[in-house]
């Protein structure tokens, strides 16, 4: 099989190093016709190429890319969305009003892209009917590809065990989906315990107001780190004794399981998150993960749960990993996109 990728993507996002390399282990053989600006695209070249391939693949976060390929190329083509713009800036990041022109506008960005497309690819089977209801697309243009990790760069890493203190890690971009606000909510909660530490990674939205609330409680226990490049993100989660995934209160977090939960799985990391319907979908509560409802307290209880029964911490560590080893590596990832292509191609 041959594909042409192309769009102004990003080569080192997670999403695409999982699927463009999930796609090459399996026997796939990718034309890269990637560009920053649509001008720098050699069209000529990039039709020639394209209308020889099975089919024309658009990654993460092109929705601006669907259209203006289509009018180059009628080949089959494979939009990766990964997120709604609107549902985003909307509704999570709270940055545009619900009625008002640049909501409509990011809107019909989400609509024009995944209509126009032959076959959109969505992370949980919940993100594929909010993007069918929500912008009236047929359910069966979409294939549920769950976001998978690299095994390249996760993996468990053995090391000697310290009976104390106990380290309990995050990583994330501090989107509202995460509700780091809840972690700190939860340190506070603990700062009795002086044999916990939260170690934070990374920045974003809401970074300086999460530092500024640790501060004015005077946490002792949470360690903010900032950024940590992603090759070097394995390291940092396998020195973690289980890591917590996201909490948020919004839409966007009951239709998503974000790449952090998958890295940390990879990494035999028992991992707490809210219980959501997309969580659900994938893993099993006390057996691969455990669920809160997304609550301070909650994390809170779900927190001491780990910390009193190791037994039960390393039992959904062990299985963690042998459920992502075993579904949701690249190769499998890959798998699924081929075969989604073949069935749409047939």
């Amino acid at each position: 099989m041959n594909i042409t990728v192309t769009g102004a993507y990003n080569k080192s996002y997670n999403r695409n190093i999982v699927v463009l390399d999930g796609l090459k282990s399996n026997g796939v053989h990718l034309h890269d016709f990637h560009y920053s600006k649509k001008k720098e695209l050699h069209q000529l070249a990039f039709k020639k190429q394209a209308d020889a391939s099975d089919a024309i693949y658009l990654p993460s976060f092109t929705h601006g890319d669907v259209s203006f390929i289509k009018k180059i190329s009628n080949q089959a083509l494979v939009f990766d969305p990964l997120i709604s713009k609107y549902l985003t800036k909307v509704f999570d990041y709270k940055e545009i009003s619900r009625f008002s022109p640049r909501a409509l506008k990011n809107f019909y960005k989400d609509k024009r892209a995944m209509s126009r497309a032959d076959l959109v690819l969505a992370d949980t089977a919940v993100h594929a009917d909010y993007f069918s209801k929500t912008f009236n697309i047929p359910s069966s243009k979409f294939k549920v590809v769950p976001v998978g990790y690299p095994s390249q760069y996760f993996y468990p890493i053995p090391k000697e065990k310290e009976e104390e203190p106990i380290h309990i890690g995050f990583y994330g971009s501090f989107a509202p989906l995460q509700g780091v606000n809840t972690i700190i909510d939860t340190a506070y909660n603990l700062r009795a315990r002086k044999n916990v530490i939260f170690h934070i990674i990374g920045d974003g939205f809401d970074y300086k107001k999460v530092v500024a609330k640790a501060q004015r409680f005077g946490l002792t226990n949470v360690r903010f780190e900032g950024k940590v490049a992603y090759q070097d993100l394995n390291v940092r989660i396998n020195d973690f004794d289980f890591c917590l995934g996201i909490f948020g209160a919004g839409l966007k977090t009951e239709l998503v399981v974000p790449n952090k939960v998958f890295h940390y799985m990879a990494c035999e990391k028992a991992v707490i998150t809210k219980d959501t319907p997309a969580i659900r979908a994938f893993f099993e509560h006390e057996e691969n993960v455990f669920l809160c409802d997304g609550s301070a307290e909650s994390l809170q209880a779900a927190i001491v749960a780990l910390l009193e029964n190791e037994t039960l911490r390393n039992k959904i560590a062990a299985n963690a990993r042998k459920t992502v080893a075993g579904r949701f590596s690249e190769y499998h990832i890959g798998a699924t996109v081929k075969n989604a292509i073949e069935k749409l191609i047939s």
